[in-house]
C-alpha cells in the first residue's frame, strides 16, 4: 500500500506507480502545460493578503477573498504554465485530457512498470480524497528573519505586518461557511516565517482544539524559534523544518532537533498528525554539507515516528520555478538518499505494526548498516 506522501502516476496503458516529490522534480515530470488540473476543486491557496487561488501558481480564476467570500472550482482548469515546482501544486491531480482526469477520481491502482515519458496523469491527492479532506495552503505573511539568496523579495521581508488573531478568526469563519461540515481539513501554514507571528500559536492551538481529529496541521518553519516553542507547536502541528545553510547555525539546529526527538521519544508521541520533518535545502555547492547533516540527524531516530529527513532541491522562483543547475550525478545522489530514507522508514513502520512495545532499533550501527551499500 502506498504511503500518503507518495504521488500516483499513470501511463497511457493504465499502469500506475507511486513516486515521491524528488522523483517528480529531478526526472522533470513536472511539465504539464496544456493538461487539465484540479486546482481549487479539493484545495485552495490563501495569500497573505487574503486573496485566494486554486494553487500557488495562481492559474485560472481567482476564487475570492478569505476575509469576505469565495467559491471553489467544480471543473478542472487547463494549465498555462510551462512547469510546476511548488510541492502543494504538484500534488494536485492533473491529466492530459478531461477524460483521463475523470478517471483519477475513481482511485484506480494497477501497479505495473511505468515509463516516465508515457505518463498521462498525476495524482497526489488520492489518499486525501479517500479521507474526504480539503487541503488549504495558507501564507500567513511575508515577515521572515532570514534572507536566503534563493528566496525572492516578493516572498519575504522583515517589515510586513503580522496577521492578527481577529483576522485569523474572520478567515476561519468564512472557510466554515464555504466548506461542507462533513469534510476534514488539511491546513499547511507558510510564510515568511509563521512562528514569529505572535498570534500564530494561539490560532493553531484553537484550530486543533476546535476540529480535533478532523484536522491535520502542517507548519513550514526555518526552525529558528526556541526549542520549547517548537516542541509546544509540534503537539498540535506537524513541523516541516527547513535548513538553509546561508543562515542556519547547523550546530545549534542539531542540538534543537536532538531535543525535539528526545521529547517525542519520552512521551511516546506516535500521532501521525503531528510528525517532525527536517527538509535540508540543497544547492549544488552545499550537497556535501547536506549529506553530512542528513546522516547525523538520521542517527537520532529510533522509531518510525521520531523524525523524517529529506533533501530538498532548490528551484529558481524568479525563473518559472525551474530547478537550479544540478549535475545528473548530484540529482541521482539526492534521489538515492531520499529513496533509501523512505525505505528505511517503511522497514521501521513494518516492524512497528508487529511490535507490542512500539519500540524500534536504537542502534546507531543499525542505521549505518542500512546505508552501507548506498553510494552517496
Amino acid at each position: 500500500m502506498a504511503k500518503k506522501s507518495e504521488i500516483k502516476i499513470t501511463d497511457h496503458a493504465g499502469n500506475t506507480v507511486f513516486v515521491n516529490m524528488t522523483d517528480i522534480k529531478t526526472h522533470r515530470l513536472n511539465q504539464w502545460q496544456g493538461w487539465f488540473c484540479g486546482l481549487g476543486m479539493e484545495n485552495f491557496n490563501i495569500l497573505n493578503s487574503g486573496r485566494m487561488h486554486g494553487g500557488v501558481c495562481k492559474t485560472g480564476r481567482e476564487l475570492g477573498n478569505v476575509y469576505t467570500s469565495f467559491k471553489m472550482n467544480t471543473e478542472p482548469t487547463k494549465c498555462d504554465k510551462p512547469s510546476c515546482h511548488c510541492g502543494s501544486d504538484i500534488l494536485i491531480p492533473k491529466a492530459k485530457t478531461e477524460k483521463e482526469f475523470a478517471k483519477l477520481m475513481k482511485h484506480q491502482i494497477n501497479s505495473r512498470k511505468v515509463k516516465y515519458e508515457n505518463v498521462i496523469a498525476v495524482d497526489g491527492h488520492f489518499q486525501m480524497r479517500k479521507d474526504n479532506t480539503i487541503a488549504i495552503d495558507w501564507n500567513v505573511g511575508k515577515r521572515c528573519n532570514y534572507n536566503c539568496s534563493y528566496c525572492p523579495d516578493n516572498v519575504h521581508d522583515k517589515k510586513s505586518p503580522h496577521i492578527s488573531l481577529s483576522k485569523f478568526l474572520t478567515a476561519l469563519n468564512n472557510i466554515e461557511k464555504n466548506i461542507p461540515r462533513d469534510k476534514n481539513l488539511k491546513v499547511t501554514f507558510t510564510g515568511g516565517e509563521p512562528t514569529f507571528n505572535p498570534d500564530f500559536f494561539p490560532f493553531v492551538s484553537l484550530l486543533k482544539n476546535k476540529y480535533k481529529e478532523r484536522i491535520t496541521i502542517f507548519t513550514n518553519t526555518n526552525g529558528s524559534h526556541t526549542k520549547e516553542y517548537l516542541d509546544a507547536l509540534n503537539k498540535y502541528s506537524t513541523l516541516l523544518i527547513s535548513v538553509h545553510f546561508e543562515f542556519t547555525n547547523v550546530k545549534r539546529l542539531i542540538e534543537k532537533i536532538r531535543y525535539l526527538v528526545k521529547v517525542r521519544q519520552q512521551e511516546q508521541r506516535y500521532d501521525r498528525k503531528t510528525l517532525l520533518y527536517v527538509k535540508i535545502m540543497v544547492t549544488p555547492t552545499t550537497l556535501q554539507n547536506a549529506k553530512e547533516l542528513f546522516f547525523e540527524l538520521t542517527h537520532f531516530r529510533t522509531h518510525v515516528f521520531d523524525l523524517r529527513v529529506n533533501l530538498e532541491p532548490i528551484v529558481d522562483k524568479e525563473d518559472d520555478y525551474k530547478l537550479i543547475s544540478y549535475s545528473d550525478d548530484q540529482k541521482n545522489i539526492i534521489r538515492k538518499i531520499n529513496e533509501h530514507d523512505r525505505l528505511l522508514r517503511t522497514h521501521f513502520e513494518t516492524i512497528f505494526k508487529k511490535s507490542s512495545t512500539k519500540k524500534l532499533f536504537r542502534s546507531k550501527e543499525f542505521i549505518e548498516r542500512t546505508f552501507a551499500n548506498v553510494d552517496v
